[in-house]
């Protein structure tokens, strides 16, 4: 901010009528411009503020008269053409609308055929000579008025079509065949948008289920399936446990049924989807609590086909559910480490039985030296190092017991010191890496450097010692 008023204050002092009289034609009708959008005159409507930009010149006079008149022509031509076209499709409903009300006339005793229907149809769909004539006037006023005021007779309710045959293709007796024998081809029983199905075959269906094995998913959706269905199902999935996905939507079970599904959850422990939205009976709050804490005793539920009304059922149901996700998901990883532990396992003991099969083999001999410690095998146990160094001993005696006296004072003493030299190199060698370690070195202690003093002096002060300097004798 402070840069940009200091740029503002330059310009404080310019003149401006010098600047305006150093500029050309063309700059100031641009500066005009530029003033207009800025700061445009507010008596002059908006429509009409914007300047002609157009540099074509103009091709001819315009007039607005006759352009209106042009439009107005064209429009009328139009709804003639409308009104042409819709006045045979009017005759026709006329003609029918008459027909209507000759064969619902109750005093019509006479049966009418095909025939003279087409014949009268024929008859009145030919253009009259002389213009209409008087039937068909009163035809048309009759229809008219039974289209103004329908008489309770003449309504009719529509009728449904209850014969048509659904789109679901699967046989009931064979598939509950299969069922019954525990067929294992048969893993899904499909039995949604079944109107024409009973209640009786449906319970059929569900104590079937008691005692199978390979059906894995069982949907009855659109079935006219009540609370006896329901409970029937609570049961069956206590029994079995083979049904992975169960499907009851768009049925007439109430809250009581669905609670009793949700019940036997707590005992089955195979099912992992379950379906039961859309029911022509609410649940409530009351039933969606219930719901939520039967949930929370079943840990193998994933999915859940419904939707609840309060929001605190919705988020504890969805917290259950990614809880049994996640121990889902651990114990697949926990399965995965047990193979690979097993595959470790059997490549650990085919390599063990390899190395076996070659130590079994007969080894190559090797002719060692005697009395020579430096061909000792350094895979040899401490016991023969021992054995070996009191050996080296006894013939170091022997050998200065054979010489002469007089050496024998000055070479005794020698070959002691060298042999107990060699005594205490071995010893520390057999010596183990820790026991070396806890022995006092007889190196001595490393030199203090003036920057260690120095750093030792800084961390073992405090704020309370510091003192004053004078900065005037510097």
């Amino acid at each position: 901010m402070f840069g940009y008023r200091r740029e503002l204050c330059r310009y404080e002092e310019v003149d401006e009528d010098e600047l305006l009289a150093s500029l050309s034609v063309e700059e100031i009708q641009e500066l005009e411009q530029e003033l207009d959008h800025l700061d445009p005159d507010t008596n002059i409507p908006i429509g009409l503020r914007q300047k002609d930009q157009t540099a074509k010149a103009p091709g001819g006079n315009f007039n607005h008269e006759a352009l209106l008149k042009y439009w107005e022509e064209e429009n009328k031509k139009l709804i003639q053409e409308e009104k042409e076209e819709a006045k045979p499709a009017q005759k026709e409903k006329q003609d029918k609308s008459c027909l209507r009300g000759e064969l619902e006339t109750p005093n019509a005793n006479k049966p009418i055929s095909k025939n003279n229907v087409k014949k009268r149809l024929t008859q009145r769909s030919k253009p009259a000579q002389n213009g209409s004539t008087k039937d068909d006037k009163k035809c048309v006023k009759e229809s008219k008025s039974k289209v103004a005021n329908p008489s309770k007779s003449d309504r009719k309710i529509p009728e449904l079509n209850t014969d048509k045959p659904s789109e679901n293709p699967i046989v009931i007796d064979t598939a509950l065949e299969q069922i019954l024998k525990n067929d294992p081809t048969l893993t899904e029983v499909n039995l949604n948008n079944k109107e024409d199905i009973s209640q009786e075959i449906l319970l059929r269906f569900i104590e079937a289920l008691c005692t199978n094995t390979y059906v894995q998913l069982f949907s009855l959706a659109n079935t006219h399936a009540d609370d006896k269905v329901a409970f029937a199902i609570a049961k069956m999935l206590q029994e079995n446990s083979s049904i992975k996905n169960l499907n009851i939507e768009s049925n007439f079970v109430s809250g009581q049924g669905i609670l009793a599904i949700m019940g036997a959850l707590c005992q089955n422990q195979t099912l992992v989807e379950l379906r039961f939205h859309n029911q022509r009976h609410i649940c409530g709050g009351k039933a969606e609590m219930e719901m939520v804490q039967m949930l929370r005793e079943n840990a193998t539920l994933l999915k859940l086909g419904y939707q609840f009304e309060l929001p605190g059922p919705r988020m504890a149901a969805t917290s259950i559910l990614t809880r049994n996700q996640d121990q889902q998901r651990q114990k697949r990883m926990q399965d995965r480490k047990a193979q690979e532990e097993v595959v470790k396992q059997v490549t650990n003991q085919s390599t063990e039985n390899k190395t076996q099969k070659k130590t079994l083999q007969p080894a190559k001999t090797v002719e060692k030296p005697k009395n020579s410690l430096t061909s000792v095998n350094p895979e040899l146990p401490t016991r023969k190092i021992a054995e070996m160094v009191k050996q080296q001993e006894k013939l170091e005696n022997s050998k200065t017991q054979i010489k002469k006296p007089k050496t024998k004072k000055v070479k005794n003493g020698t070959n002691e010191k060298e042999s107990g030299d060699i005594l205490k190199e071995l010893r520390n060698s057999l010596k183990p890496s820790v026991k070396r370690r806890e022995e006092p070195s007889s190196l001595p202690p490393p030199q203090r450097s003036g920057r260690d003093d120095l750093m030792a002096a800084i961390r073992g002060s405090s704020m309370f010692s510091l003192k004053r300097v004078d900065l005037s004798n510097t």
